[in-house]
């Protein structure tokens, strides 16, 4: 082989490993950043189901590890939080209750209303 073969074969490698290393590293941080995602909406779960004082069930998550799998199923101290609640948001129109969500079962929405409730609640006069 001449000179210049070897010159464009090293040049035609490096390229080709050059690629792969590049697309490796980017299916990597594609990856990680799906992970990411995935804590985050697990911890969101897990967030809710202790706020809320729910039941948290994860076995149907191991089998498609799907988010969305995840039940939450409401206890009795999560219906008894839930009617303090909509009795103060009675008393006080300005704190919302999300009846909607709480009848559909949708208990993220319900614990993302609360947390946006709660400087509403704090502002509640307390009566001894």
């Amino acid at each position: 082989m001449t000179k210049t073969k070897w010159i464009v074969l090293v040049t035609m490698v490096v390229i080709s490993v050059g690629s792969l290393f590049f697309w490796y590293f980017q299916h990597e941080e594609k990856q990680q950043q799906r992970m990411r995602i995935e804590e985050n909406a697990l911890k969101v779960y897990a967030q809710t189901a202790d706020f809320l004082r729910m039941e948290i069930d994860f076995s149907d998550y191991g089998n498609r590890e799907n988010v969305n799998d995840i039940t939450l199923t409401p206890t009795k101290r999560t219906k008894e939080m839930m009617e303090r609640w909509k009795a103060v948001s009675e008393a006080f129109p300005t704190i919302e209750f999300p009846q909607k969500e709480v009848e559909e079962g949708n208990w993220i929405k319900v614990y993302e209303e609360i947390t946006r409730s709660f400087g509403e609640m704090r502002s509640v006069p307390l009566v001894l």
